[in-house]
């Protein structure tokens, strides 16, 4: 008898899609790391989103806030979510 195995590709990630408020937080606090690390959420958003189709399971920590939106409007169609 032959077992035929079929292949699961996993990818994990920290997404790094920070809140706004933290942002705002580092301008006021005025060191300019949150200026400069958070600044491209949304165009990383996309592109993990872009990533993340490539694979059938997505292990993806720190998906919050208002700059997660362009990493699930393509996965809501191929990927079923779970959050915790």
């Amino acid at each position: 008898m032959s077992t035929q195995y079929e292949e699961v590709r996993i990818v994990s990630n920290n997404a790094y899609l920070i809140p706004w408020f933290f942002v705002i937080y580092e301008q006021y606090k005025g060191d300019g790391f949150g200026i400069h690390t958070c600044a491209d959420q949304h165009l990383r958003a996309k592109r993990l989103g872009a990533l993340c189709k490539e694979y059938d399971v997505l292990l993806l920590q720190e998906v919050w806030g208002g700059g997660s939106s362009p990493l699930t409007w393509d996965l809501e169609r191929t990927h079923s979510f779970l959050q915790r």
